[in-house]
């Protein structure tokens, strides 16, 4: 913006802030808008494509004034995110929520057999017994949310400065 020393051009200088200063809640809700659109395309191409269901599932949504949340609600995300049985413990690369404080601590004598330990034992809903080898975690939801942070400034100088 230019201004001279002038009142016409100091005015025209304040009607131009005040124009920019009205375009900003547009703004903001565009860019954490694209940032969580960034947030669910990240984690829809990092979980494995054989849990299609949980990928299909995540989207986001507006939850308030300068609020969006990035949402995976299917019913086996929280397997998909952290990792089931053998094979998932110690894979997630970030701290566990609160909520799940043992969740990650799969070697229990009921669970495993001692000569094959590395397989995992639970009993399904007739009450048979089965074994898993688990899976390791995806952690679709940690890559969406450090790609997010990532991108902060530069989507939010891109949408700033149009």
């Amino acid at each position: 913006m230019r201004v001279a020393l002038s009142q016409s051009s100091v005015r025209n200088a304040i009607k131009e802030v005040r124009r920019y200063q009205g375009s900003l809640p547009s703004k903001l809700d565009r860019a954490l808008a694209t940032l969580a659109e960034i947030g669910v395309s990240t984690a829809q191409g990092t979980v494995r494509s054989s849990m299609g269901n949980v990928a299909a599932a995540i989207r986001f949504e507006k939850a308030g004034s300068a609020c969006y949340l990035v949402i995976s609600d299917d019913e086996e995300a929280a397997f998909a995110e952290f990792g089931t049985g053998v094979m998932g413990e110690g894979t997630y690369p970030g701290e566990l929520p609160p909520e799940f404080a043992g969740y990650d601590l799969r070697w229990t004598p009921a669970a495993h057999d001692p000569d094959q330990p590395e397989k995992w034992y639970y009993y399904d809903e007739e009450g048979r017994r089965r074994s898993t080898w688990g899976q390791t975690a995806d952690a679709y939801m940690f890559a969406g949310s450090e790609v997010m942070k990532q991108m902060v400034v530069p989507v939010f100088k891109d949408v700033f400065s149009s």
